[in-house]
């Protein structure tokens, strides 16, 4: 049942993408391909394969079911291989004639489209073949019996199988159970060694290990099955999707949930908003029903990475092989319909046939050499993409070093993730800007210091992470379909030539923003031209950044052209409820008031601010304020006082490289739910309050690079909470 269940969601996210092909202005305003594209969705429609249920369990008819569950599912690939292949050349011929593609005469000799003819007629013709001996199988099936009551017989059965799971208990507690189980009969079993006369022989404490833990993982992989035959036909894949990263390694929820979005497995929206929200909540049911683990969180206790329980990902993994879901290169059989490709280390001792690369989706590299060495293998896969891998929807090359990347990449038509974290690149082809339905462009921690001006008029465009891009006076932010529908934009810097009103603050629906505003050195002649330009672009960055009512994570720095912290201009911030975490480098004069915070702050961290009033009175205030950070010179005075009973709900603190502060006092009833402190080189701090450690609720002190006196005296009467981490 569960391999009729993964046909049935690879249909229905072909479905979903012939959809979004048919709303397409570019081929909707056709007629003559909107009509060839209304016949395939019919044909996905009405989900013929599902008939197979009824002969699900007719042990005799096993093999041939197999057979046509693998066939269907061919005629399903090879829908979607017509559709984005025949999108692919209507799009390159489009580029080279232009507006005489809209002509129905010629349309109707359209090599492209005459190829999608002649393939519909041959999936139509296969599919009714299909029928005709699923019909066969339906026929003699058990006597007395009917395709719908072995229908309902299998929903029955499938019904037990999860009311047998026990009641209240999640599948990975199960398994949690059965380790500390398992682990309690190998500490008996370390016993039985020194007391060989009380206790039973080694051997049957060993048989009763396995015996217990073989049947309770039976029973975990029932549990397990039972769950995943359940869930969504797009939960399905997203799940099973997961089984391409590296048995038990930690995955970045942010990279998992925007590669759903760009492999098309997110269902739309029926109320309309992004689909990034219905990813996020796929990914929270996942984590509720303990499908996903979440292996570590932020700060604020969300979810950074997460991964598969082992016994899970080793199940999924028969699924994704089932659905022909991905190919490891190398390492598993080869084919010659691979549709996303997963290497683990460099294959340059096994290239890749054309056939293979023809049908690829998803070129994923988990290259696991070190940072400095190229992998040579991926950069010649790299740079044939152009010819081969037009199908391509997702590169992530996030750990590989320096890969090669083609100048016509902007040629790979479907691309919607281009994943360049960590590669060290120094620059990016220009044909990046040309690729229509990109929705990620990750160069964190690359050395690319400038991107083509076309990337600004992307309007698939959602997510834009850079590493301190400057924004050009040219960017051509003043068009009306620049990045409408952005929600990140991080590591932009900005100046006072750059279109900052009437540009950036066209962008309303940013999510997560991070941006440095760069004071240029006054020249000679230009003092009072360059002050007041640059005060107005300041006033309009803060402006614009005041009304982003979306915004829930704001780094804001400032500084001079030499990276020195300068001047940092704050407003009303009270408007943006939705901003959670925020973090502030540039000097202050002052810190905001009370009324001028976001009200919802839950993470906040102040660096280089040089405050010189203690900001703890105003801080103490925020209600939702869980961990604060106060960095490198935030704080350039001797004395700070944490009024009673204020941080009522503060968690974590950290005070780093606070040269001058020599007294720290916490007044009666303030910081009641603190568990955490981090004190880093503060090296005049002469006492800790000890008022913090005598807490039920007090955790741990992790002091790092502190004076030994320090250390000594407080580690002497509290050293069961005390970490002292030198280096």
């Amino acid at each position: 049942m569960g391999e009729n269940m993964a046909v049935d969601a690879v249909a229905s996210v072909v479905l979903q993408k012939l959809r979004e092909l048919i709303k397409d202005k570019s081929f909707a305003s056709n007629k003559i391909i909107g009509r060839r594209l209304k016949q395939m969705e019919q044909m996905l429609n009405k989900k013929i394969w599902r008939s197979l249920v009824g002969a699900a369990d007719k042990e005799q008819n096993a093999e041939e079911i197999k057979n046509l569950r693998k066939e269907y599912l061919c005629e399903i690939y090879s829908i979607e291989d017509s559709i984005e292949s025949f999108a692919l050349r209507f799009t390159r011929q489009r580029k080279k004639l232009g507006f005489l593609m809209n002509h129905a005469l010629f349309l109707q000799n359209f090599t492209a489209l005459k190829m999608l003819d002649s393939k519909l007629r041959n999936i139509k013709t296969k599919v009714k073949r299909l029928n005709r001996r699923t019909n066969s199988l339906e026929s003699s099936n058990i006597e007395g019996t009917n395709s719908l009551q072995s229908m309902n017989w299998v929903e029955s059965r499938t019904n037990s199988l999860e009311s047998s799971s026990i009641e209240g208990t999640s599948s990975l507690e199960s398994m949690n159970r059965v380790e500390s189980r398992t682990k309690s009969l190998e500490s008996n079993n370390i016993e039985g060694r020194l007391e060989i006369k009380q206790n039973p022989p080694l051997s049957s404490i060993h048989e009763e290990t396995q015996v217990l833990s073989s049947s309770m993982k039976e029973k975990e992989i029932d549990n397990m099955k039972s769950s995943y035959n359940h869930l969504d036909h797009h939960l399905k894949l997203c799940l099973v999707y997961m089984t391409l990263f590296p048995r038990e390694r930690d995955i970045p929820v942010r990279r998992l949930i925007r590669l759903w979005l760009a492999e098309g497995f997110v269902e739309r929206q029926k109320h309309g908003g992004f689909q990034e929200d219905g990813a996020q909540e796929y990914f929270e049911d996942l984590v509720k029903r303990s499908l996903i683990m979440v292996s570590k969180q932020r700060s604020d206790g969300s979810a950074r990475r997460c991964r598969l329980q082992g016994a899970l990902h080793d199940h999924l993994l028969e699924q994704a092989r089932d659905i022909r879901l991905f190919h490891v290169h190398p390492g598993s059989d080869s084919s010659c319909e691979t549709r996303r490709l997963v290497e683990y280390a460099d294959a340059r001792n096994a290239p890749l046939e054309p056939c293979q690369t023809q049908h690829v989706r998803s070129y994923i590299s988990f290259n696991l050499q070190k940072k400095d060495t190229p992998a040579k293998h991926v950069n010649s896969l790299v740079s044939k993409m152009g010819k081969g891998l037009g199908l391509l929807r997702v590169l992530d090359l996030e750990g590989v070093y320096k890969p090669n990347l083609p100048d016509n990449l902007g040629d790979l038509f479907h691309l919607r993730y281009l994943g360049l974290r960590w590669t060290f690149l120094d620059k990016l082809p220009k044909s990046v800007g040309e690729l229509p339905y990109l929705q990620t462009l990750d160069l964190k921690h690359t050395r690319i210091d400038k991107i083509p001006t076309t990337i600004w008029k992307l309007k698939n465009l959602q997510h834009l992470n850079l590493d301190e891009v400057h924004l050009d006076k040219n960017a051509p932010l003043h068009c009306r379909e620049s990045l409408p529908d952005l929600l990140t934009l991080w590591g932009l810097s900005v100046s006072h030539e750059s279109p900052i009103k009437n540009g950036l603050s066209k962008m309303k629906h940013l999510r997560e923003l991070g941006i440095s505003f760069r004071f240029i050195q006054r020249s000679a002649d230009h003092d009072a031209v360059q002050d007041r330009g640059q005060g107005q672009a300041t006033e309009a960055l803060v402006k614009w950044i005041s009304e982003l009512k979306d915004l829930q994570s704001l780094r804001l720095r400032s500084k001079d052209d030499c990276g020195k912290p300068s001047d940092l201009s704050l407003l009303h911030f009270s408007g943006l409820t939705k901003l959670s975490h925020m973090k502030l480098l540039g000097k202050l004069q002052q810190l905001p008031t009370l009324d001028q915070f976001p009200p919802h702050i839950k993470v906040l961290t102040l660096s280089l601010t040089f405050l010189s009033e203690d900001p703890m009175p105003i801080l103490g205030q925020l209600l939702d304020l869980t961990v604060l950070r106060l960095l490198g010179s935030s704080f350039v005075k001797e004395k700070m006082v944490c009024p009673s009973k204020s941080f009522k709900n503060l968690e974590v603190l950290k005070l780093w490289v606070l040269q001058d502060l020599e007294e720290w006092k916490v007044e009666d009833g303030a910081m009641k739910k603190l568990k955490e402190v981090n004190i880093r080189r503060c090296s005049k701090l002469q006492n800790f309050p000890a008022s913090l450690l005598e807490q039920e609720t007090f955790q741990d002190l992790i002091l790092n690079n502190m004076p030994s006196e320090f250390k000594n005296n407080i580690a002497k009467e509290y050293q069961w909470k005390v970490s002292i981490k030198d280096f």
